[in-house]
């Protein structure tokens, strides 16, 4: 599991350099106003989740740049859209493969999406999917057949 979120770290740092992270609330609260993003939610309208995990931490820390947390809920998938600030190439070729995390603190739930660039994808798809086909970035990204991962 720690090879996991190593590598998913990894891919949160190359996306945060590109700008492919989107972050939103679920819902306003009473600690945090801001409204959900409208642009994020469309994007989990067409997420696939292929993989998925959570994190648990016995003290709050942070993972992928997510505000502090004791518990994160990670899925790794593919998407049929992409948010509208994401719409240019990356440096490595474009990937459909995205994380989704989630986390609250003090009564705060947050989203955060980011793109994992293609070469972290096809690591990420032969090490813990079932990759069907030898092409790499989407194709690795269609099916899990079911995997389960944890610890």
């Amino acid at each position: 599991m720690k090879e996991k979120i190593a590598l998913l770290n990894e891919a949160y740092a190359y996306a945060n350099k590109e700008n492919r992270v989107c972050e939103s609330n679920l819902y306003p609260s009473m600690y945090d106003p801001e409204e959900v993003s409208k642009e994020v939610m469309e994007f989990m309208m067409t997420f696939h989740t292929l993989d998925a995990f959570v994190i648990g931490a016995r003290y709050e820390s942070s993972h992928f740049g997510c505000g502090r947390a004791n518990h994160w809920t990670v899925q790794v998938g593919f998407s049929e859209s992409t948010p509208d600030i994401w719409q240019r190439k990356s440096v490595f070729g474009e990937s459909d493969a995205y994380a989704v995390v989630t986390y609250n603190y003090k009564g705060v739930r947050k989203i955060r999406v980011f793109n994992i660039c293609a070469p972290l994808a096809e690591v990420y798809a032969n090490l813990y999917l079932n990759p069907t086909e030898t092409s790499i970035y989407r194709s690795k990204f269609e099916s899990s057949e079911g995997v389960i991962t944890d610890e």
